[in-house]
């Protein structure tokens, strides 16, 4: 009976040592990573994205698994509204041991343009889903790849010194994004916010695909807290990006008026006006672009005679408005109290 007592307990250790083995090397697969953007040699994605616009020629998908078994067979479907698109299969690495990971990159493409749906990459081992990546590709107009930095290099529009948080003494925050899909004569509209609380706005031509870029500049310095870009076409928001300036964990500080941050106070256009804007502040000075009925941008400054004021422009270092066709946002008195330039 002793005998069989220790049989039995062996028998139970090999058996649970065996469970817990199986357990441990038991095939997983992680998330899918899709990407329209990614380097055409490996498929490693440049951006992470699920929104796509039609007419691109190529969107590649990355899953990588663990415990795969050397040799395992992966099956990829890509599907667009259900239906199957293309397949095909890829193999773990002969060499895989338990424990380490094996990756799957692969790609569905089109050199005439792959079509407007809902798309869906699957991956299955032994016919079972084992990862399922998901993504859209749109006919209509959307932005992609909002980068945010202290100052874009032109041309080409390579955002420097790329970042999400800014220093306290920042005076420019610049966002650089790519845009698809805009139908003739679009005017894509940038406003920025700070805590909430609009701070200026500017609009941009664009048709068919491109990159552009848009900057908020205060010389005197951007109030601490969060900013926020929101990019939009005829009222749709397509994308919107937040940043810090400073240090936005300190405790408050106590509310009085010589410890209040405030943003910058705004001109808006006067309804029917379409107006210049100038490098200088004059009418004799170069014109630089216009503004709409009803915009809104920062001001920074004020001619000393108050005729012109300076404000934040799409592009432009120097900008100047006539005061007689904007309206301020508070009394141009006190707008103007320390903003003094110009002629």
């Amino acid at each position: 009976m002793r005998l069989f007592r220790i049989a039995l307990i062996v028998s139970w250790v090999l058996l649970m040592s065996a469970t817990i083995a199986l357990a441990q090397e038991e095939p997983s697969c992680g998330d899918v990573i899709t990407s329209f953007q990614y380097e055409l040699g490996n498929l490693t994605p440049i951006e992470p994205s699920t929104l796509a616009p039609a007419g691109i020629t190529g969107f590649a998908a990355t899953m990588r698994c663990i415990n795969l078994k050397g040799g395992t067979i992966v099956d990829i479907q890509w599907l667009r509204n259900g239906n199957l698109e293309t397949q095909g299969t890829m193999a773990a690495n002969d060499s895989t041991a338990p424990g380490s990971w094996s990756g799957f990159a692969n790609s569905v493409t089109n050199r005439d343009g792959l079509r407007s749906g809902n798309w869906e990459v699957q991956y299955r081992i032994d016919g079972r889903i084992v990862a399922v990546g998901q993504f859209q590709i749109v006919d209509t107009p959307m932005i992609s790849s909002l980068h945010f930095g202290e100052n874009v290099k032109l041309p080409g529009y390579q955002i420097m010194g790329e970042r999400t948080v800014f220093n306290a003494n920042a005076t420019v925050i610049v966002a650089v994004y790519n845009y698809w899909n805009m139908p003739r004569n679009a005017s894509i509209v940038a406003e920025w916010y700070w805590n909430g609380q609009f701070a200026n706005n500017a609009t941009l031509s664009a048709a068919g695909n491109g990159i552009a870029y848009s900057r908020f500049t205060n010389p005197n310095g951007l109030s601490n807290g969060t900013w926020e870009l929101k990019l939009s076409l005829n009222g749709t928001l397509l994308a919107s990006g937040i940043v810090t300036v400073g240090n936005t964990t300190a405790p408050p500080l106590p509310s009085t008026p010589s410890n209040q941050i405030q943003p910058p106070p705004t001109v808006t256009v006067n309804p029917g006006e379409t107006i210049n804007v100038r490098n200088g502040p004059g009418t004799s000075f170069s014109t630089v672009g216009s503004l709409m009925p009803g915009e809104r941008v920062a001001l920074l400054a004020c001619s000393r005679d108050r005729d012109w004021y300076r404000i934040a422009f799409e592009g432009e270092e120097v900008a100047w408005v006539s005061a007689s066709v904007v309206t301020v946002s508070v009394d141009p008195a006190i707008a103007c109290a320390d903003r003094t330039e110009g002629g």
